[in-house]
């Protein structure tokens, strides 16, 4: 039913008799069309007496509309008058039944004329009626015909310019047309003008955009504070909403260009830029800044931190998170190489301090070359890339092999006092589990070396409920695969065999390959595996294979399957990652499998050093004996091996090993000649970074134990007194494995309405000293707090809820807005 019909309906439920005035005839469709049970239609043609006689005395019973074309006499001339006076007079006028149909109050009803094509439109008047107020004024009434004519489901401006920025961006005019075809152009840009301050000659959506993002360099600065602040707020909170992202960035490259913004801030110092997050360029020179400065060591660990809490921010982060975190890690590491001081007094000296303190400084190379190597964007760290390579070979890697080497000669047996040895790995580690009647899961990790594992170590901490334990232990030599795989599985005796394939054996048997291993762990009632075997197992397979078995050895292959290749040696700090994540999803298989004890350890570690390897890297002499069983690039297993000032040599029995062969191990990091092998990652000889093996115990609790890092309001002053409110904020305790980070929104409301900015930030503070886990972040009042004067406003922390998109309160504290007079200069 159209709406005149329903109009005319409701006049006939109220009066009998409906007399309908149509001077000029344009509703002649809708009376034909109208169809009612129980009404009758009339036309008067010059017939009005018998029309109302008809009407009044012929047939009293049915309704009757009463329809006429043509100008109306006034008074007693006009024969249907005292009808009217006593019945109803019906009006189709197009400007009132609009007003009417769209719940438009009287005295508004000329926006109908004003904006006539929005009027005519069926559609756009019953949505227009669903969102007025009684109280709207023509400013309301329009704002929500803009919202009607964008599809917007709010009226306020800041949602319909976002809608509109966000159509600019794709090149699309509907919703642009809509709002021309209904006159309400003028009525935007009026309220561009005056809340935001955008003047222009010629106003345009696109034109807006240009003006918006060309504030942001001198920091939303105009003449009226008012229309800045309102300006600033809502850039803030549009370049911060995910719905729009993609419009922003398109948006912010073409201002970019148009501006030249570029060769704006070149002469910017970084510091400045670190809040504008209009930019991508702004994102460029920074790194490209911090870079060059981290290469100079003109930066320090504290002033990174500093970068990334505010880039974090920026829509360009994910972008270019490498080059920001590699900055970091190569800032710790020059700091930390040239706080090292290498004196190492005993052998077990050397161990100790390398397994507490040593292995850091390889965790941040192995970091830093793994975020070089991934990112697409390398060039700005190429100088930082030359320095950290001179710093950790030059100052590091050789220095403290070098010394350790000096220990390392001194030896009579390969054994230390304070550093289990590899071979009683079993007997320490899973034969008391077992005497215990507990089921152990062993996770053996070709090449994971001590700093990878000490990494896995915090991943697995912070899985809720797992506890992981690092110890280290020395590893057999010579560091190779075939023999630190065999010294963690249950023996007694360890050979090294002679012959051409120099095949292992454990009390006289192979122990290559997993049915060896199987067969030699079957006398414990265990079982060998490959992880590649036991991840395509359903949980229920899983959950068998430790049920028929005390022990499982999983063998996992990554890292040595990478980097032991020559095509494929650059990318071992990209399995080492690989590696990382591998280990988490086993650790949490195997506790699916009900298994809360796990050991995870490897056979050896290794030598990685991305530059391209040097002559003067490689032991000038060659090996000489009589006979040769086994060579790679860190070892050579013979018998009356030559003794050469480049290699140490040991027996067999200096080893702890069966048999009478000789081993000779280039000194230090030297690599020997061999020509088609890999010569970056190595392995097979003894120094630090080769023999310091992990062993990770791993335990899965019942109880999760893993939080969020808790944060407190310090505000205070418990009142607001100007445009601009600086909170304060305390992260209660450094963030660590089992006390995570959190992700806060911070906003002031009225109600459920924001009068704020409303910032975002990730407390992950990890310092110790409570003075430095102090936040201060900077909220705008928003234009709605302006009507607010006296009245309390709350100052809300929200939380995402875990799974959800939902943000709930997690703080909050009440506020008194008493702003004087003053705040209106304010910005």
């Amino acid at each position: 039913m159209s709406e005149i019909h329903q109009h005319l309906s409701e006049a006939l439920r109220k009066s009998r008799i409906v007399v309908w005035n149509d001077p000029d005839g344009e509703f002649q469709t809708d009376f034909d069309s109208f169809v009612e049970n129980g009404v009758e239609k009339r036309e008067i043609k010059n017939d009005e007496f018998a029309r109302k006689f008809e009407a009044l005395r012929g047939n009293p019973v049915p309704r009757y509309v009463l329809y006429r074309t043509g100008a109306v006499k006034e008074g007693i001339d006009n024969w249907l008058f005292d009808v009217e006076l006593f019945y109803a007079k019906f009006s189709a006028n197009k400007v009132d039944l609009a007003a009417d149909v769209s719940g438009l109050p009287g005295e508004l009803k000329y926006l109908v004329s004003e904006h006539s094509a929005f009027f005519a439109d069926d559609k756009k008047r019953q949505a227009l009626k669903t969102l007025l107020g009684d109280k709207d004024s023509a400013v309301d009434v329009r704002a929500k015909m803009l919202a009607v004519c964008c599809s917007a489901s709010d009226h306020r401006l800041d949602e319909i310019v976002g809608m509109l920025l966000e159509d600019s961006a794709k090149n699309k005019d509907g919703r642009m047309e809509a709002i021309a075809e209904c006159d309400l152009t003028g009525f935007l840009f009026d309220g561009l003008r005056t809340i935001y301050g955008y003047e222009s000659v010629e106003p345009s959506l696109e034109d807006f955009a240009l003006w918006l993002f060309k504030s942001t360099l001198p920091g939303f600065e105009p003449e009226n504070g008012q229309q800045a602040r309102n300006a600033r707020l809502f850039f803030s909170a549009w370049s911060h909403d995910i719905r729009h992202a993609q419009t922003f960035a398109a948006l912010s490259s073409n201002a970019s260009d148009v501006l030249q913004v570029e060769k704006t801030i070149e002469s910017t110092p970084y510091t400045e830029l670190l809040e504008n997050l209009a930019f991508e360029v702004a994102d460029q020179k920074i790194l490209s800044e911090t870079a060059r400065l981290a290469a100079d060591k003109g930066l320090n660990s504290k002033e990174v931190a500093n970068v990334l809490r505010y880039r974090r921010r920026s829509l360009w982060w994910q972008e270019y998170q490498d080059v920001y975190v590699a900055i970091e890690t190569g800032v710790a590491l020059l700091e930390q190489v040239d706080a090292l001081q290498v004196q190492i007094n005993s052998f077990d000296d050397g161990l100790t301090k390398y397994s507490q303190t040593w292995w850091q400084i390889d965790s941040l190379y192995r970091r830093f070359i793994y975020r070089v190597r991934k990112t697409e964007f390398s060039k700005p760290l190429e100088k930082l890339r030359d320095v950290v390579e001179g710093h950790y070979s030059n100052k590091f890697l050789i220095p403290l092999n070098d010394s350790w080497q000096v220990r390392v000669d001194a030896l009579e047996q390969w054994q230390s006092a304070v550093v289990p040895s590899q071979r009683d790995f079993f007997t320490k580690y899973v034969q008391p589990q077992l005497t215990k009647k507990n089921k152990v899961c062993v996770i053996i990790s070709d090449a994971m070396r001590y700093e990878v594992a000490e990494e896995l170590g915090s991943r697995i901490r912070q899985e809720n409920g797992y506890d992981a334990v690092l110890e280290a232990q020395l590893g057999v030599l010579p560091s190779y695969t075939q023999l630190g795989m065999a010294s963690l599985l249950p023996h007694t005796k360890l050979e090294q065999q002679a012959g051409k394939n120099a095949l292992v054996l454990l009390d006289g048997t192979p122990s290559g390959g997993t049915e060896n291993r199987s067969q030699i762990l079957s006398a414990v009632a265990g079982k060998a595996i490959k992880a590649t075997t036991f991840v395509d197992l359903t949980r229920d397979q899983q959950r068998e294979l430790f049920r028929d078995n005390q022990v499982v050895y999983i063998y996992h292959d990554t890292i040595d399957h990478t980097g032991d290749k020559l095509a494929t040696e650059t990318s071992a700090f990209h399995a080492a990652e690989q590696a990382l994540v591998d280990l988490v999803s086993l650790v949490k298989k195997t506790a699916g499998a009900n298994v809360s004890n796990m050991l995870i350890t490897a056979d050896h570690g290794f030598i990685y050093q991305d530059k391209p390897v040097e002559a003067s890297d490689f032991l000038s002499e060659t090996p000489q004996g009589d006979e040769f069983f086994f060579e790679n690039r860190r070892f050579v297993l013979g018998r009356n091996l030559k003794p050469l000032h480049g290699l140490r040599t040991f027996t067999s029995a200096q080893l702890g090993l069966e048999g009478d062969i000789e081993i000779q191990i280039p000194k230090s990091i030297k690599r020997l000649k061999r020509q088609g092998a890999g010569a970056r990652f190595v392995h097979g000889g003894a120094s630090l970074q080769e023999v310091v093996v992990p062993v990770l115990r791993v335990n899965k609790k019942k109880a999760g134990d893993v939080s969020l890092v808790d944060v407190e309001i310090m505000q205070e002053k418990d009142s607001i007194t100007t445009n601009q409110v600086v909170v304060g904020l305390f992260q209660k305790d450094a963030v660590s494995d089992k006390v995570q980070a959190r992700q806060l929104k911070v906003g002031l409301y009225f109600g459920d309405r924001l009068i704020s900015n409303e910032v975002t930030h990730d407390f992950d503070l990890i310092s110790l000293d409570k003075r430095e886990r102090i936040v201060s972040l900077q909220l705008v009042l928003s234009k709605d707090a302006d009507d607010l004067m006296k009245e309390n406003v709350e100052l809300r922390l929200l939380a995402k809820a875990p799974k959800t998109t939902h943000w709930g309160v997690y703080a909050s504290k009440t506020l008194k807005l008493s702003r004087s007079f003053t705040s209106d200069f304010d910005f």
